[in-house]
């Protein structure tokens, strides 16, 4: 009996163990095949999530480059077009039948007329053709100009002019009705009514009243005329005297891949006076000049160095500018022609291309007509 007993008990034990490694193989640690697939998988959902997200950023970058290309090329287009515009001011006279008298001995030029706009091929690191303003150098490193670019100069009265009391005689001071302090010793100013013009210097100012002596205005201190004293009606006015140059130099400057940085720089009167970084990223700057012929209502359109005695038949100006990324972003080289202002631009080393790096690169033109041209 006691023998029959301890078979049942045995048995049962046996069944529970049996049940027991069941569950326990059941419910049992993942087998190395399993955690490999397992790893594979996470690996390549890992991958997956770090391209698109790299995918992610390199488009963001190249979003943000253009974006940004875009509205520094606007300001600059927007900052040239209005000089052009007022390229050859001189108030109410009319610059195709008289031209300001220059007396200043620092003046930019000694005919407004056929200078009011030049534009010039840079040849070396301080020359162009056609030779730019009188006296005007270009600056020196860390700025160094592009030899193969284009300059352009615009000169004219500003657009702010000021109202002026009657002169007593053609030597007598030129002072401002507001009697404000606006100009100072060493400007140049453009003084004219509506039948001539005069650019002197200023030789003293006080309380508006501006001296012009013949010290610094070639040895003679008299004006073309007696201004003012025609009356409001002959609007007489005084405005400064504007002389920029526009150019692309190297900023001495490298971006993140080691690439130089270029910019657009706008040089003003006095010329002593450090350039002005305009926008950087510029990497070309062309211009063509619009010439209407005496004899034809058309307008050709001509490179600088083609222009040679026409300068006063230029009606319109076609800009150009070559914007480039300041890091590399593309893929692969930029291969692409782009067209600036009617030239078509590739990649190459030599005059007339872009670098064909991996930048990103845009061109934007613009066509603007001179207010004071017919």
């Amino acid at each position: 009996m006691r023998h029959s007993q301890q078979v049942d008990n045995d048995g049962k034990l046996a069944k529970h163990a049996a049940v027991y490694l069941s569950v326990v193989k059941r419910h049992g640690g993942f087998t190395l095949i399993e955690i490999l697939i397992a790893l594979a998988l996470g690996t390549v959902l890992i991958g997956g999530m770090i391209s698109v997200f790299a995918g992610y950023k390199q488009t963001s970058r190249m979003s943000e480059a253009m974006v940004e290309m875009q509205q520094s090329a606007r300001f600059a287009l927007e900052e040239l077009s209005r000089d052009v515009r007022m390229a050859g001011f001189q108030g109410c006279v009319d610059l195709e039948t008289s031209s300001a008298n220059m007396i200043a001995d620092n003046r930019p030029t000694d005919n407004l007329a056929r200078t009011s706009i030049i534009g010039s091929t840079i040849t070396g690191s301080s020359t162009m053709l056609p030779q730019g303003p009188l006296n005007f150098v270009f600056p020196a490193a860390p700025v160094a100009v592009v030899p193969g670019t284009h300059a352009l100069t615009v000169q004219f009265g500003s657009q702010e002019t000021h109202r002026i009391n009657p002169m007593v005689d053609t030597r007598a001071p030129v002072v401002l009705a507001d009697g404000t302090e606006t100009f100072s010793t060493g400007d140049l100013v453009l003084i004219s009514n509506c039948q001539v013009a005069d650019v002197f210097e200023v030789s003293g100012s006080l309380s508006g009243s501006l001296q012009h002596d013949a010290s610094v205005n070639s040895g003679i201190s008299e004006l073309s005329a007696v201004y003012g004293t025609a009356g409001e009606a002959n609007r007489p006015r005084a405005m400064r005297m504007e002389s920029n140059v526009y150019f692309v130099a190297d900023t001495g400057r490298l971006g993140p891949d080691g690439d130089p940085i270029r910019a657009l720089y706008k040089q003003s009167l006095p010329y002593t006076s450090p350039a002005l970084q305009i926008i950087e990223g510029v990497e070309l700057f062309r211009l063509r000049f619009g010439v209407r012929t005496e004899d034809s209502e058309d307008i050709t359109f001509l490179s600088p160095t083609q222009i040679n005695g026409m300068e006063q038949q230029i009606v319109s100006v076609q800009i150009g500018l070559l914007m480039s990324s300041i890091s590399s972003l593309g893929e692969e080289a930029d291969d692409n022609i782009y067209m600036l202002a009617g030239l078509p631009i590739a990649a190459g080393t030599g005059v007339d291309t872009h670098a064909g790096d991996r930048r990103m690169r845009m061109a934007f033109n613009t066509t603007v007509k001179i207010r004071n041209r017919r």
